[in-house]
């Protein structure tokens, strides 16, 4: 069974953030709020898929202002940049790769297989929950049955915009 992936845009605003850690009487931001912002922004549903978040040691304060964050993914490099909307420590923070939320996924292939087959089932696939998608990927989930009955399957990203295959384990 082929289906299209649940993926985030691969430009656009991801997350507009605050930093209460910005104070007025400087002429710089928190760059340690920045990149403990960076995760929320990029993952909301699972922020400790974006690991190893790197920003810039200063930032300067001022409306348009523009940084680049390195991170992790599912343990795949991402870049993250960080604009400043305001004086105030309105932020803008996006990436432009494209991000795959296998909860979606999961969601998705329960509700089909209720569909053909009546039953309520649950799916679970593996961490992490949030990765990088390229073709020839592979990660499992669980099918689960009302009786709590296993079904172990196989997820096969066809390509990085967004086509999946599954078959079981």
């Amino acid at each position: 069974m082929a289906r299209l992936l649940s993926i985030r845009p691969a430009a656009g605003v991801v997350c507009l953030a605050i930093l209460a850690a910005c104070s007025s009487e400087t002429n710089e931001l928190d760059a340690a709020g920045i990149a403990a912002a960076v995760p929320a922004a990029l993952a909301p549903e699972d922020p400790a898929s974006v690991t190893d978040v790197v920003c810039p040691q200063t930032v300067d304060r001022g409306t348009g202002i523009v940084v680049t964050c390195s991170a992790q993914v599912g343990g795949t490099p991402v870049t993250a940049t960080v604009e400043q909307l305001d004086d105030e420590g309105r932020l803008v923070i996006e990436t432009t790769t494209v991000l795959l939320d296998r909860g979606d996924i999961a969601t998705g292939l329960g509700d089909r297989l209720q569909a053909e087959l009546g039953v309520l089932v649950g799916v679970d696939c593996d961490e992490p929950r949030v990765v990088v998608p390229a073709a020839g990927d592979e990660f499992g989930c669980t099918a689960t049955d009302e009786a709590g009955r296993p079904i172990e399957l196989v997820v096969r990203l066809l390509d990085a915009a967004g086509a999946y295959e599954v078959r079981p384990a």
